[in-house]
């Protein structure tokens, strides 16, 4: 599979300070993983970010909180392409195929369509919860006058 590094380029720039809470680092780590060649960029030097290194920073900063080891670490990249600006959101390491994988997408549900279906499928179980339970939200709802 190939992967599409992030590109696009944000409106803003980004600090460490976007990072959720459990990402904070020690800044001697974040060195060590830029000398080490898994970042392409020191971040104790930048104040700001744009979107591929912020992403670059979270993936790999993912991997090193996630526990497991620098040998493991180094499998997990090595199909990958430098820098790794990946969204770490929307891929995944697929463990029986030994590759990173999209996401799959969320399809949108038609709830029109979805109760069709149940109609021509005639499932009356199903249909006989949703009515009693859209019956009973309605019986909260105050009339209007």
């Amino acid at each position: 599979m190939n992967l599409r590094k992030v590109n696009q380029q944000d409106l803003f720039n980004y600090t460490l300070n976007d990072l959720p809470p459990g990402y904070k680092i020690n800044p001697s780590s974040l060195t060590i993983w830029y000398k080490s060649g898994y970042l392409s960029f020191d971040p104790n030097k930048k104040n700001e970010f744009n979107e591929a290194e912020f992403q670059e920073f979270r993936f790999i900063t993912t991997l090193f909180i996630s526990g497991i080891s620098l040998i493991s670490i180094d499998k997990l990249l090595g199909n990958l392409k430098k820098p790794y600006a990946y969204d770490i959101s929307k891929i995944y390491f697929n463990w029986i195929k030994r590759e990173w994988e999209y996401l799959p997408d969320k399809p949108e549900v038609n709830l029109f369509e979805a109760v069709d279906q149940l109609i021509n499928t005639k499932e009356i179980g199903i249909l006989t919860d949703l009515q009693e339970k859209i019956s009973a939200y309605l019986l909260t709802i105050p009339k209007a006058k």
